[in-house]
């Protein structure tokens, strides 16, 4: 008894080029591929990461940027017993990447599928 293979799922009408760039320089490749709720999810998971990491870490970075030298290392430590590592927003930016990323290779393999489940796999 033979059966026919399943049907090849859809092509979208969304190009992989133009996703590719939006997902590179704004991470908004969601929203051009139609996942309106993930894209807004993603996009504020990176701003507000981003931010996280700044405000958590905003005086370390001002004292880095006073210039290398054996008192700025020591202005560091004092901040670093202080304060601790704000490893938290790292982790937090890490995991978002790692999203983006997936997206970035599932895009360039030709996987990613669009906001009605169709496959965009035509690059231009």
């Amino acid at each position: 008894m033979r059966t026919s293979p399943p049907p090849l799922p859809e092509t979208s009408n969304k190009r992989i080029l133009p996703a590719f760039l939006l997902c590179l320089l704004f991470c908004a490749h969601r929203l051009y591929a139609g996942k309106f709720i993930t894209g807004i999810l993603q996009i504020i998971w990176l701003i507000g990461g981003f931010f996280w990491l700044t405000n958590s870490a905003g005086e370390l970075f001002a004292i880095s940027r006073s210039g290398l030298n054996i008192d700025t290392i020591q202005r560091i430590s004092d901040w670093e017993l202080t304060h601790g590592i704000p490893y938290q927003p790292v982790l937090f930016l890490i995991v978002a990447g790692i999203w983006v990323a997936a997206d970035a290779g599932l895009l360039v393999a030709g996987k990613f599928t669009d906001g009605s489940g169709k496959i965009i796999s035509r690059w231009i």
